[in-house]
């Protein structure tokens, strides 16, 4: 969904041209429900946003680019919520009997995927995936990581803390949950996933 303009004004002003043309370059895949208004020198802006975590920092960049295109602007207000799943997808390190969790996480030769629902708690999809990493020399954890996130991984279970290794940044910085657990394989921990305290 685009800015939404409004009827009111005139679309064909060139500060409106521009106000819009700076969001539509600005607003990156990840944002929905686009509002946008513009009346005199006071611009305001709402929108839902996936990866909560990075909200602030387009904001700023949204408020610098709007205040330096359009000269007669001098007041932005900017809200954002996060938007609403329909469905979580957990992700697991499995040993290659893809039953028992792993210990470890870069070195895990599989890992376990399912994507729960939000309403009902209902597993829609359950699937194993071999680790593409479980051969590299070096940086092994973040690249897992980054292959998690392209997977559309929410949150991410572990028998052991990250510890500011670079895991930590990387899910950190995408707004991915890391839980630690004790549970030891698959079936233990499968009920808690569908309780919808967790959800």
């Amino acid at each position: 969904m685009g800015p939404n303009q409004n009827p009111e004004k005139n679309t064909s002003d060139p500060s409106r041209i521009a106000f819009f043309s700076t969001l539509l370059n600005i607003l990156v895949a990840g944002t929905k429900g686009i509002l946008a208004w513009l009346s005199g020198s006071s611009a305001l802006l709402a929108f839902g946003i996936k990866k909560f975590a990075q909200a602030h920092q387009l904001s700023e960049e949204i408020e610098r680019s709007i205040l330096k295109e359009i000269p007669q602007v001098d007041q932005v207000t900017i809200h954002y919520e996060p938007v609403k799943k329909d469905f979580l997808i957990y992700a697991i390190p499995v040993e290659e009997d893809k039953h028992k969790i792993s210990d470890h996480f870069g070195d895990a030769p599989c890992f376990y995927l399912v994507r729960i629902s939000t309403e009902g708690h209902i597993v829609q999809e359950e699937k194993i995936l071999r680790n593409p990493y479980l051969k590299e020399e070096k940086g092994k954890g973040i690249k897992v990581s980054e292959w998690l996130l392209q997977n559309g991984v929410d949150t991410v279970y572990t028998r052991k803390t990250f510890d500011g290794k670079g895991p930590f940044y990387v899910f950190s910085n995408a707004d991915v949950e890391v839980m630690i657990t004790e549970d030891k394989t698959i079936d233990e921990i499968h009920p808690k996933l569908t309780e919808p305290e967790i959800n």
